[in-house]
């Protein structure tokens, strides 16, 4: 049986949250959330109760609960991906696990999410994380995530072409052209969208002279000297096949699609770029609030 009382603590500790922000809080009330679901569950024991999946349960509010917790009503793994790519690397060579991360991006994001990237889904995970795992696949699928054996799904981590695209979009982000340029991008049709970010500033970063500036700025000068005739000629080579993918979609049947599989599969065994990848220190005066980036997006 399901204890009201419960249900008046959680009530009451919203309102108290609500005011106080404090977190001690938010542990109390996930505690008595985990009490209510075993009630539940014990509810469900006592009438044994066999959940149908195609069950239609109609009541009044209904529709309105969809809406308001829907996929729909949340940020899609799309809108995600520039986001999280910004996210790993401000929180370069930070040791968390897939599930860790995705957390802590929840948590510094929390401020503008909506209600259905609260909600759970099919999985038992909250939407937000199911999101964000599938945009880490988008990073990976382009090269943009290690996915080397000892970073394959286990942990996020940017490769160092990765590294340089989130330094150029890290360091445009905080001038005019940036704000006017994703400020004017409509989120409508949000794929599109963030393949025209990616493209917009690989080409800025091929348009540069070399592209020395903006490793400078992000990465200790000693990492750069050691690697960077390695870093220039495979990432170039690396630009002009992505380019390609970008253009016509992510379509694993295509040739350009096949290039770019076979060339991450090459780097993914390349110890010597491996070992450039573990040696990259950013430097610490690197630091943005990633509700900034938000703001810049147009996703808050």
């Amino acid at each position: 049986m399901v204890d009201h009382n419960t249900v008046e603590k959680i009530n009451k500790l919203e309102h108290e949250y609500l005011k106080t922000n404090n977190a001690h809080i938010i542990d109390k009330i996930e505690a008595l959330f985990q009490e209510l679901t075993y009630q539940i569950w014990d509810t469900k024991a006592n009438i044994q109760f066999i959940e149908n999946p195609n069950g239609l349960y109609d009541f009044k509010e209904s529709d309105e609960y969809k809406n308001k917790f829907g996929s729909k009503n949340a940020f899609s793994k799309y809108h995600l991906v520039v986001p999280l790519l910004l996210y790993l690397f401000i929180n370069h060579n930070k040791e968390q696990s897939a599930l860790e991360t995705s957390l802590s991006f929840m948590s510094v994001s929390k401020d503008f999410l909506k209600h259905g990237d609260f909600a759970k889904t099919k999985t038992g995970a909250q939407r937000f994380v199911t999101n964000t795992r599938f945009a880490s696949q988008i990073l990976r699928d382009f090269g943009f995530l290690r996915s080397d054996k000892d970073h394959f799904y286990k942990y996020w981590s940017l490769s160092p072409f990765g590294i340089l695209l989130a330094g150029q979009l890290y360091f445009d982000l905080r001038d005019s052209y940036s704000l006017n340029f994703f400020n004017q991008l409509s989120w409508q049709s949000s794929n599109v969208e963030s393949r025209k970010i990616i493209l917009e500033f690989l080409d800025r970063i091929l348009s540069r002279k070399s592209i020395e500036p903006i490793l400078k700025e992000i990465m200790e000068e000693e990492v750069i000297v050691e690697h960077l005739n390695l870093t220039r000629q495979k990432f170039i080579q690396f630009v002009n096949i992505i380019r390609g993918v970008l253009n016509e979609g992510y379509k694993p049947n295509n040739q350009n699609t096949q290039q770019l599989i076979s060339y991450i599969n090459s780097i993914n065994s390349d110890k010597e770029l491996s070992s450039f990848a573990d040696s990259i220190i950013l430097k610490k005066e690197i630091n943005i609030n990633i509700a900034d980036a938000y703001r810049i997006l147009g996703l808050d």
